[in-house]
């Protein structure tokens, strides 16, 4: 027990985020979780938006279309609110034909 019987912190280290796979730079958990929804839930290697879609062949906004898309339809993988660590929001998202 610690000071005043309160419990002492397992970890005392500094929190590890993830990475992209490819170009190391960290990732948002809706970067983790389209990653997951699109290549596989089991997988434990992640990228960013931009390397996702150069991997599968797409653009990164399409990617982001997907990430808003699961997010509607309550996908558990992701937020319903996204909180500054969301979608990469650097990019418009343009409607899809679904919404026009």
């Amino acid at each position: 027990m610690g000071v005043f019987g309160l419990k002492k912190p397992v970890c005392t280290g500094t929190l590890s985020v993830p990475l992209c796979m490819d170009c190391a730079a960290p990732l948002r958990r809706d970067e983790i979780a389209i990653t997951k929804r699109l290549i596989g839930r089991g997988i434990r290697q992640y990228y960013c938006v931009n390397c996702l879609a150069r991997r599968l062949g797409v653009t990164p906004t399409v990617i982001r279309m997907k990430i808003q898309e699961y997010r509607a339809m309550g996908c558990a993988l992701f937020c319903t609110q996204p909180d500054g660590e969301g979608d990469d929001s650097s990019g418009t998202v343009e409607p899809s034909a679904a919404d026009l």
